[in-house]
C-alpha cells in the first residue's frame, strides 16, 4: 500500500529532524533512522540550570581568526562521540584538517560513511558553511534516500568569546529531494534551518570521556520547510529545544535535544567518549 501524502511529509520532517538533532557542535550524522510510529515519550534534560555568574573567561585555542576558547582549531584535533537519536544508536569521530588563516576542514567518520564539512574563521567567530556536513548532506532513512544542499549561510556557530548571557544564531537555506517508500516520484524540499543559542554559564557535566567544567548553552533548532509530493505542496515547521556543553580548550562534549512532530517524539543525546589535541 502506498504511503499517504501527509505521512510522506511527516517522514521527510522526521528525517531532517534526525539530521538536525545529530548535527550539534559541528559533528553531523550521515545516516539517521526515523519511524512513523508514535507513542514514545520525549526525554528531558534533568540537569540543573547553570547560574549566570559562574562563567569565566576562557583562553583562546588556535591562532588568528581561528582562535576560539571553546573549540581548538588545530591540525589533527580529533573527538570521538557516542550518540542515540530516536530509536538508533551511532558513533563517530570528527577530525580537523586543512587549517587555514580563514577556515578549516572538519571530517566526520561514521560506520562506512565519511562526511566533510568546511568551516570559515571570521572576526565574529567560527562558522559552519554547510548544514549537516558537506556541500550535499546525504540522509538514509529506513528505505529512503535523500540529498540536501545548503546555501546562503548567515551568523556564526561559535562566537570568538562566550560569556553567560550571550546570544547568537545561524541560518542555512536548504533545498533537495528525497525518495519515499511506496511512492514512485521523489519529493522535493525547500526552506531554511536556523539555530539560536543562549549561553547560561558554566557548570559540571558528566560524559563518557570524564567530568568537565563546561559552558552550558541553550539551543533552539527551527526547520521551516515546504515539502512537495506529487505536485502538492505543504508548508511545515519543526522546532526542537535542548542544551549543548562546551569545554574550554577541548570543544563540544555533550548535547541533548528533544522535540515532537505530530505526536512522534524525537530525542537526541550525544556525548564525548575520547579526544586528542596535538601540542
Amino acid at each position: 500500500m502506498k504511503i499517504k501524502r501527509n505521512q510522506a511529509v511527516l517522514f521527510i520532517l522526521l528525517a531532517l529532524a534526525a539530521l538536525l538533532l545529530a548535527a550539534c557542535g559541528g559533528g553531523a550524522t550521515a545516516t539517521a533512522e526515523a519511524t512513523l510510529e508514535s507513542g514514545a515519550e520525549a526525554g528531558t534534560d534533568s540537569g540543573a540550570e547553570a547560574e549566570a555568574d559562574t562563567s569565566v573567561e576562557a583562553p583562546a585555542t588556535g591562532s588568528g581568526l581561528c582562535a576560539n576558547p571553546y573549540y581548538p582549531v588545530i591540525e589533527g584535533v580529533s573527538h570521538n562521540y557516542h550518540g542515540v537519536s530516536t530509536d538508533s544508536e551511532f558513533t563517530f569521530t570528527s577530525t580537523i584538517s586543512g587549517v587555514r588563516e580563514d577556515g578549516f576542514t572538519l571530517t566526520s567518520e561514521f560506520d562506512g560513511v565519511t562526511v566533510t564539512q568546511e568551516w570559515a574563521c571570521t572576526a565574529e567567530g567560527l562558522m559552519a558553511l554547510t548544514y549537516g556536513g558537506g556541500a550535499a548532506a546525504a540522509v538514509s532513512v529506513t528505505g529512503s534516500e535523500a540529498t540536501y544542499e545548503t546555501s546562503d549561510v548567515t551568523g556564526v556557530t561559535l562566537p570568538t568569546s562566550i560569556a553567560a548571557g550571550d546570544a547568537w544564531s545561524q541560518t542555512f537555506v536548504i533545498s533537495g529531494t528525497q525518495t519515499i517508500p511506496g511512492m514512485e516520484q521523489a519529493a522535493t524540499v525547500a526552506g531554511s534551518a536556523s539555530t539560536s543559542y543562549a549561553a547560561l554559564g558554566e557548570e559540571s557535566v558528566d560524559t563518557e570521556a570524564g567530568t568537565f567544567t563546561a559552558m552550558k548553552v541553550a539551543v533552539t533548532h527551527v526547520l521551516d520547510l515546504t515539502v512537495t509530493v506529487n505536485g502538492i505542496s505543504t508548508a511545515s515547521q519543526f522546532t526542537s529545544t535542548g542544551h549543548t556543553w562546551y569545554v574550554a580548550g577541548i570543544g563540544w562534549v555533550k548535547s541533548v535535544d528533544n522535540a515532537e512532530i505530530a505526536g512522534v517524539a524525537i530525542e537526541s543525546a550525544i556525548e564525548l567518549t575520547a579526544y586528542s589535541i596535538p601540542e
